[in-house]
């Protein structure tokens, strides 16, 4: 008799990664090409995973829902599920969590259309469950590349950064994440759709939003970024300090100014995100470490617009 598979996949959180809604402009250019009054919803999605134990997992699955002519939303299902790695996406388990996700993508537009004022046609939630099958396959096919990258970096204590709650550290994570924001998911004076292909060809998307959230949980205490983490979040600030130092700056101007990111505070920015990384680097350096995303310093201001 053929033993069956049990996984039991616990929710631990959900997140709305950003929302945008559709500008008039953009509005009046779709009712060109399509009838005025049409409605055109369609949905892509995405995955990461980190090991946090022995056959012990987190899993991401994040889902962009566009709903054309009102807005785009992503969201984030995170689960932790007790598995060998071979089944970390076995049917049993990504059908359920893959239909969650989506209804999280779809109940959150509702609500952030709600809070904009925005009236929007997804009135109730919609069954979603042959749409979670449909992109079964898609992700099974993608993890197993996603494994055999898994192998090529470094394990345990290798490339572990540890960062403790602080000013400064604070500063570092919350301007790095504020300014990438803005370029790339918030800012329509930036080409947000350029900004995505160009910066997630060098990360990921789904672990850059790893990598952000993971950062971002500095607020509630000690936190230690695993190697791919780390280096992209080097990345990442290298990226920031390129565009608050050049000829981006002043698109960045508003939203520095809501929150708060005067001109002390970025000059403070400055100051220690370049000490920050050049300390790192200088570390590797002296172990005797080479990076390979490292090596290939990027001209972020040329690359995104």
């Amino acid at each position: 008799m053929e033993k069956k598979t049990t996984l039991e996949a616990i929710v631990k959180n959900k997140v709305c990664l950003w929302f945008l809604p559709y500008t008039p402009e953009e509005v009046l250019i779709m009712n060109i090409d399509q009838a005025e009054g049409t409605v055109s919803l369609q949905f892509s999605h995405s995955f990461d995973y980190e090991e946090i134990g022995r056959n012990r997992w987190r899993v991401h699955i994040d889902i962009k829902l566009d709903v054309k002519p009102f807005a785009v939303i992503k969201t984030r299902l995170t689960y932790e599920i007790n598995c060998i790695k071979s089944l970390l996406f076995h049917p049993v388990s990504i059908d359920l969590t893959n239909k969650m996700a989506l209804e999280l993508a779809q109940k959150g537009f509702i609500e952030y259309c709600e809070t904009h004022q925005i009236e929007q046609p997804l009135e109730e939630i919609q069954d979603w469950t042959e749409c979670a099958k449909s992109i079964r396959d898609g992700m099974i096919e993608r993890s197993q590349s996603r494994f055999r990258d898994d192998e090529l970096n470094p394990k345990g204590k290798v490339g572990l950064l540890t960062l403790t709650p602080g000013k400064l550290t604070l500063l570092l994570v919350n301007g790095t994440f504020m300014i990438l924001d803005e370029v790339l998911h918030s800012n329509k004076a930036f080409d947000l759709a350029h900004n995505q292909e160009v910066f997630h060809d060098i990360i990921p998307e789904s672990v850059y939003y790893t990598t952000k959230l993971n950062c971002m949980a500095l607020e509630k205490g000690t936190i230690k970024l695993k190697f791919v983490h780390n280096i992209f979040f080097q990345i990442c600030i290298d990226c920031a300090l390129q565009l608050i130092l050049d000829n981006h700056f002043e698109k960045l101007i508003p939203v520095m100014n809501e929150r708060g990111f005067n001109e002390e505070k970025q000059q403070k920015y400055i100051n220690y995100g370049n000490k920050f990384l050049n300390d790192l680097r200088e570390s590797y350096k002296k172990s005797g470490a080479t990076i390979e995303n490292l090596q290939t310093r990027y001209d972020w201001n040329s690359m995104l617009k």
